[in-house]
């Protein structure tokens, strides 16, 4: 689907904060909480009695979540719309020669999954329905955004602590987040033209299809970071939902202080 074709901004700069120059071991990092752990998400709860050391990462991202914190996932969803997201730099270093197995792109590939053995399933941001909830629970612990947001929505602090906590890298992942704020904090202040400007995160096609990001989106949530602001318009078009696909008259609605666009 288009609108998950995108470079997802905020997550490589979480794993670009994520560690040393020297990558941890595939068995993960000492961990910082205690097991077994308990946690809560939009399914109900999912425990996990230790540390994990085979990590799977069912959704969209969580593999850069998962780099940040030191730990090599053994699989991997992969990213869509073409981006050769597994030649990234940062990535091959904290891999450190490794390479997980791909479990699937738009639909996961159970059977593989339950190949690789894995001690965890990390889907923050999969969207996984609950009868997909079900199926992975049933080949190793499984854990789910939580419901406090829309599909897609969790912002990636949020993302990075939950699996940060499923890890028991709690203290490595508030780090994390920790010094990614402080990037995003110090070119807002370098560019204070950009408080209060107009954004639009936008996708469109060669065949005319054009849509915008919600500011529930977490890619949006960046730029708002930075201080830009989402137009209202298009947060009450989409209402419930991360996205909205536009007609004809409303593209104009993109027409903003600034324009991100996602085109093919």
């Amino acid at each position: 689907m288009l609108r998950y074709r995108l470079l997802l901004i905020p997550v490589l700069l979480i794993a670009a904060c994520g560690g040393s120059d020297e990558p941890e071991s595939q068995s993960g990092s000492q961990s910082s909480g205690a097991f077994p752990v308990t946690i809560e998400h939009k399914y109900g709860s999912t425990q996990i009695e230790k540390q994990p050391k085979r990590v799977v990462a069912v959704g969209y991202t969580e593999q850069d979540n998962i780099l940040a914190l030191g730990i090599k996932p053994v699989g991997e969803r992969e990213f869509l719309g073409g981006y050769d997201y597994k030649n990234r730099p940062w990535a091959q270093d904290a891999l450190g020669g490794t390479q997980p197995e791909s479990v699937g792109q738009e639909q996961v590939n159970f059977e593989r999954v339950a190949s690789l053995r894995p001690d965890v399933l990390l889907g923050v941001n999969s969207g996984m329905s609950s009868r997909d909830y079900k199926t992975m629970s049933k080949i190793a612990p499984t854990v789910p955004q939580t419901d406090e947001f829309i599909d897609f929505g969790m912002p990636w602090q949020e993302q990075t602590r939950m699996i940060g906590q499923a890890l028991g890298l709690d203290d490595k992942a508030e780090q994390v987040v920790k010094d990614a704020e402080a990037k995003i904090a110090a070119v807002a202040k370098e560019n204070p033209d950009f408080e209060g400007k107009t954004a639009a995160l936008a996708y469109g096609s060669g065949g005319g299809k054009f849509g915008a990001y919600s500011s529930q989106d977490y890619r949006t949530r960046f730029f708002e970071d930075l201080g830009f602001k989402t137009p209202k318009t298009i947060d009450k078009i989409a209402g419930k939902s991360f996205y909205v696909d536009f007609s004809k008259e409303q593209v104009r609605l993109i027409d903003q202080d600034v324009i991100v666009m996602f085109a093919s």
